[in-house]
């Protein structure tokens, strides 16, 4: 998860109370509770740590590396 520190700050969301996906719906709520210009979820691509290393090494193709077995 990725959020705002301003806000986590200003609501007083604890982040260790966040176990699973079903805890973000309090987070939520009290995000758009106290304002209501604000979106929660961004609809954005995400960007993994892959797709940043595929834009440096061109030998990076998502699928991942498996060792090479020794003959």
């Amino acid at each position: 998860m990725v959020s705002r520190k301003d806000m986590i700050d200003k609501y007083k969301i604890d982040l260790t109370a966040i176990k699973s996906i079903q805890d973000l719906d309090s987070v939520f709520a009290t995000i758009k509770k106290n304002d209501p210009q604000q979106t929660p979820i961004a609809t954005l691509p995400a960007t993994t740590p892959v797709d940043i290393l595929a834009k440096i090494d061109p030998l990076v193709d998502k699928l991942g590396v498996l060792p090479v077995a020794s003959v």
